[in-house]
C-alpha cells in the first residue's frame, strides 16, 4: 500500500476571493511555501510520516450548534426524502433477518439481510456478477480494527451496491485491486468508525480495467453527530475522507468514473486531513473522473480536490463550509501529490461558501481549468444537505 504522504500547510488563510474565478488563478502571496490545504485518505499502513495542514477554526467550534440543529434538521431530511423511495434510512431498513458474515460467490445477489459480525468484514467480494441490495449492513467487526469494514472486494467486478443502509464500520465499501463497473448507488452510511488509514463511505484502490463505468451516486453519507431516524449518528464520526479515488483510472472519456448527486456531511472531530470527495489519490497514473452534483456541507478540512491524476472534472456542486461548526480549511483545490503528471484538470460551475474565505485553491501544477464558479455563493446554507436530488428519487 502506497501514500500520498506530502503534506504541506498553508501559512495563513487564503485572502477573500471574489466571485470571478479569475482572481484565484493561482495561490496568493500570503501562501508562502506553495503547498496544497489538505492530505486526504490515502491507504496507509501507517501515517507516521504524516504532516497535516495547521487546524483553522477549531477554537470556534460550538459543539452547542449540534444538538440545537438537529431536531429541525430532522424534519426537513424526512420531508425532503418523502418521495424518494428507493433509498433506504435506518427505519425502513430495520427488520430484516440477521445473518453474516458472508464471502459472495459468482452471480450472487445479497438482498433483505441484516449483515453483522462480531470480527472482521460483514461481506467479502472476490468474484465477478455480485449484487448487494436491499440490506441492513453493520455494526462489523470491533470499534478501533481496521479490518471491521461493511463490504471489501479483492479483484472483483461487475458489481453493484445499491439501496443498503450501512454502519458501524471502519469503511463502509473498501473496492481493491478490482475492475469496472463498479456501482455503489443510494446508500445510507452513517457511524464511520475508521481509524485511520480506513474512514470512508467508499474507497477505491487500484480500481481499473474491465468494461464499463464505474458510479457512486445518489448515496447520503452523514457525520453530523445527532439522533436522525432514531439512531445516534455521533457514536461515531471517524470520517476521513467521505469518497476516495486512490489510485484509480476510470476506463476514458466515454467510461468516466461518475460520482454524482451524493450528500456528504460532518467529518472527523480531530483529523487534518480530511475531505468531502478525494480524487485522484495516490502515486500512479488516475484519472477519468466526473464528479457532479454532489452536496457537501460542513466536512472537515476540505470540500472536494483534485490530488493527482488527469483528465478529472469537478462540476456543478455545491459546497457550504461553516467554521462555527467544523474546522475547515478550503472549499476545493487542485494540487499534484503524484509522481506522474496531472493535467485537464476542470472546474465549472461550482458553487461554494466558506465563512474563512477560502473557497477555492489552484496550485498550478494539474493544468486547471476555471469555468463559470461562484466562489462566494452567500445563497447557500447547511440545508442544502437535507432536500434529496431529483435525479435519485
Amino acid at each position: 500500500m502506497k501514500t500520498r504522504a506530502l503534506f504541506v500547510a498553508l501559512s495563513s488563510v487564503i485572502a477573500a476571493c471574489a466571485a470571478s474565478d479569475g482572481v484565484t488563478a493561482g495561490p496568493p502571496s500570503s501562501v508562502t511555501d506553495g503547498g496544497p490545504v489538505d492530505g486526504g485518505e490515502h491507504d496507509m499502513t501507517s501515517d507516521a510520516s504524516r504532516v497535516g495542514p495547521p487546524s483553522f477554526g477549531d477554537s470556534g467550534v460550538d459543539s452547542s450548534l449540534d444538538s440545537s440543529l438537529d431536531s429541525s434538521l430532522d424534519a426537513r431530511i424526512h420531508a425532503g426524502e418523502a418521495g424518494a423511495v428507493s433509498t433506504p434510512t435506518p427505519v425502513t431498513i430495520a427488520g430484516k433477518p440477521v445473518v453474516g458474515p458472508i464471502t459472495a460467490t459468482a452471480g450472487q445477489t445479497i438482498s433483505n439481510v441484516h449483515v453483522t459480525t462480531s470480527s472482521g468484514p460483514c461481506i467479502t467480494v472476490n468474484v465477478a456478477n455480485v449484487t448487494i441490495t436491499d440490506s441492513e449492513i453493520g455494526p462489523c467487526g470491533a470499534p478501533g480494527d481496521g479490518n471491521s469494514l461493511g463490504i471489501v472486494t479483492i479483484g472483483a467486478s461487475n458489481l453493484t451496491i445499491s439501496r443498503n443502509v450501512i454502519h458501524d464500520v471502519s469503511t463502509g465499501a473498501y473496492i481493491t485491486n478490482s475492475f469496472h463497473p463498479i456501482v455503489f448507488d443510494r446508500n445510507y452510511v452513517y457511524n464511520i468508525r475508521g481509524p485511520f488509514p480506513r474512514g470512508q463511505m467508499i474507497q477505491t484502490n487500484g480500481l481499473k480495467g474491465g468494461s464499463g463505468a464505474s458510479k457512486i451516486t445518489c448515496n447520503t453519507s452523514d457525520a453530523q453527530p445527532g439522533i436522525r431516524y432514531g439512531v445516534d449518528h455521533g457514536a461515531y464520526h471517524n470520517v476521513e475522507d467521505h469518497i476516495n479515488l486512490y489510485e484509480t483510472l476510470g476506463g476514458g472519456a466515454s467510461t468516466r468514473i461518475e460520482i454524482a448527486y451524493n450528500r456528504i456531511r460532518g467529518g472527523h472531530p480531530t483529523s487534518t486531513s480530511g475531505s468531502g470527495i478525494m480524487t485522484g489519490d495516490g502515486q500512479v497514473s488516475s484519472g477519468y473522473v466526473w464528479a457532479h452534483d454532489n452536496i457537501i456541507t460542513n466536512v472537515r478540512n476540505v470540500g472536494m480536490a483534485i490530488a493527482g491524476g488527469s483528465n478529472i472534472t469537478l462540476e456543478a456542486n455545491q459546497i457550504y463550509q461553516n467554521a462555527a461548526v467544523i474546522s475547515i480549511n478550503v472549499g476545493m483545490y487542485a494540487y499534484n501529490y503524484s509522481a506522474v503528471a496531472c493535467t485537464s484538470s476542470l472546474f465549472l460551475n461550482n458553487r461554494i461558501w466558506t465563512s474563512n474565505n477560502n473557497p477555492l485553491w489552484d496550485s498550478g501544477t494539474c493544468g486547471l481549468t476555471l469555468t463559470g464558479n461562484n466562489l462566494n455563493d452567500t445563497t447557500l446554507t447547511a440545508e442544502i444537505f437535507d432536500v434529496q436530488p431529483t435525479a435519485c428519487n
